[in-house]
């Protein structure tokens, strides 16, 4: 949205199609846009990176992970969360 309040200046960054060759879950969520047109989607408790400049998908392969993981975004600042 660019405008705060203004529903008609919405913009799409991106559209992702269906994931059919990776398979189907209602629950994929965005976690990150890079610059260059990526997509780090979570999905299926899997990370995947969609390229929408060539509609391409990649499973990230992870080492060392146990059964179950929670990807966290995090965001720099100089800022404390605990300031008021």
């Amino acid at each position: 949205m660019k405008e705060y309040g203004n529903q008609d200046s919405w913009t799409r960054l991106f559209r992702v199609p269906y994931m059919g060759g990776v398979g189907s879950d209602p629950y994929t969520k965005a976690l990150y846009v890079y610059e260059d047109d990526q997509v780090l989607l979570e999905y299926m408790m899997k990370l995947v990176v969609y390229n929408s400049r060539d509609g391409t998908f990649k499973t990230l392969k992870i080492q060392r992970r146990r059964d179950w993981m929670i990807p966290e975004v995090c965001q720099e600042s100089l800022i404390s969360p605990c300031a008021e």
